[in-house]
């Protein structure tokens, strides 16, 4: 039985698999060894062994750390490519289950940080995938709308107005799959005057968060995926902290290459940001690499992997 490794973009590379050769040598063909007269005209096979492997099938995760919402690992598989198959496959945590994955033409389909992966047509239809049980649903992005990205059965859409002062303003949309078939979209509405909304940067089944400005300075906004409306929305945050992790109790964000991160509550984003230093590492040098919350730890992909509670307390 083949096992799987997994191994990140930065580590993957080409493995050469050794194969066995066989050669039939058939009656009627000059032996290569001198034959008892007996032997003469028998059918001879010569078989090469192959040769024996040290490591494991290599496999690598589609989109990993990417810290929009975008990661190709799900809460009960993770989207991948493996040595020796082609396509992307879906395997499953629980028992080790690998399906594949539909390929349709002139479509790439995306990670959405869960189980689900979205097509996007030309045409304006989104569809998604659930991998768990291999059923789809479909939105369409309405005339008008642009289309910005797609999360779990989720996407995000805006149109742009213009007031008489010449300005203009982001109007946010989040379409979902109806039970009959067609397209639920609800406006997104709310918050203090003056924001203005950005990019998406992350769902899960209560919330969507969008990048915004407020009074110049960036901000991340917390809105109801049923409802659309605003829930909360942090203070002035740093330009270079615009990845973002998601997880039941706190919002986690982070910038490539620096050890700190910044953890805010998510019962209310405008609280001051908690500052935690990843253990083991330093600016520039092995900061926060395919970091992971995982309940209320902080999961950091170096070598090796480290994990430390949100709050503070002795790290493993």
């Amino acid at each position: 039985m083949l096992r799987h490794s997994f191994v990140g973009p930065a580590r993957a590379r080409r493995v050469a698999v050794a194969a066995a050769a066989s050669a039939m040598l058939a009656g009627g063909v000059i032996p290569l060894l001198p034959t008892s007269a007996s032997a003469v005209g028998a059918a001879q096979e010569t078989v090469v062994p192959a040769a024996l492997r040290s490591y494991n099938t290599r496999a690598m995760i589609r989109s990993t750390s990417t810290g929009s919402g975008h990661d190709g690992a799900g809460a009960q598989g993770v989207f991948h490519t493996q040595e020796g198959r082609t396509g992307v496959l879906w395997t499953r945590y629980a028992d080790g289950e690998s399906v594949a994955v539909p390929q349709r033409a002139g479509v790439s389909p995306a990670p959405t940080g869960s189980d689900v992966l979205a097509y996007k047509d030309a045409d304006g239809r989104v569809e998604f995938w659930d991998a768990t049980d291999g059923t789809s649903r479909s939105v369409q992005v309405p005339a008008g709308l642009g289309y910005l990205t797609a999360f779990d059965n989720l996407a995000v859409a805006f149109r742009t107005e213009s007031a008489e002062d010449g300005t203009s303003t982001r109007i946010m949309h989040l379409l979902t799959p109806a039970s009959d078939g067609s397209t639920r979209d609800v406006t997104v509405g709310g918050g203090p005057a003056g924001l203005q909304f950005g990019a998406p940067t992350g769902a899960d089944a209560r919330s969507v968060f969008l990048w915004a400005s407020l009074d110049g300075r960036p901000r991340l906004v917390a809105v109801d995926r049923e409802s659309g409306q605003v829930q909360s929305w942090s203070g002035p945050l740093p330009v270079a902290y615009r990845k973002v992790l998601i997880a039941p109790d706190h919002v986690v964000l982070f910038a490539s290459g620096v050890a700190k991160v910044l953890v805010l509550p998510r019962a209310d984003l405008s609280a001051a940001p908690a500052e935690v230093v990843l253990t083991g590492t330093a600016d520039e040098m092995r900061g926060a690499s395919d970091l992971a919350v995982v309940g209320d730890w902080l999961v950091n992909g170096v070598s090796p992997v480290t994990a430390q509670p949100i709050a503070g307390g002795r790290w493993r």
